[in-house]
């Protein structure tokens, strides 16, 4: 009889113990869901920002080349904001998640080239020809092909699409 009251009073001891453990994971569970709610983010504006940067390319087919500056500035906007949700507080916590981690490292990989991308499509748009050596069509060949060669960079970072 003594036993009986000993094993029921080790169960008893015993659940909250169980109990504190379910709370501390659904506490975890909880907090990590908010820390990558930011994350979600970052495919509309990586997105974005090639969009702009296809429409920059278009524009620069279309000899627009004030337009096509337009749209690389707009695409750095898009760029730095996925960049920012990416590399916060958020993405060096789910770093550490056994399964989500190597998927943030993939993310922070694609948003880099994404930002090279608008970097050099950037370049294009500062160097536009050198005012006082070419003339206005020489300037704008010499625009075009320097943009040109950073915004045809779009294809490789088409992967964030998928």
């Amino acid at each position: 009889m003594a036993r009986d009251k000993t094993s029921s009073g080790a169960r008893r001891r015993r659940w909250p113990w169980v109990l504190l453990g379910f709370g501390v994971l659904a506490f975890v569970l909880v907090g990590l869901a908010l820390l990558a709610r930011p994350m979600m983010d970052v495919k509309p504006e990586a997105d974005a920002a090639r969009d702009e940067l296809g429409m920059a390319q278009d524009a620069i087919k279309a000899e627009d080349v004030d337009a096509a500056k337009v749209h690389v500035a707009a695409a750095r906007a898009h760029v730095d904001e996925a960049s920012t949700l990416v590399n916060g507080f958020g993405g060096d916590v789910w770093r550490w998640v056994p399964v989500g981690g190597g998927a943030i490292q993939d993310v922070r990989h694609l948003v880099g080239a994404l930002d090279q991308a608008t970097s050099i499509a950037e370049i294009g748009r500062r160097n536009d020809g050198g005012a006082g050596r070419f003339s206005p069509s020489q300037r704008r060949q010499y625009s075009r092909n320097s943009i040109c060669s950073g915004v045809s960079t779009r294809s490789a970072i088409g992967v964030l699409s998928h």
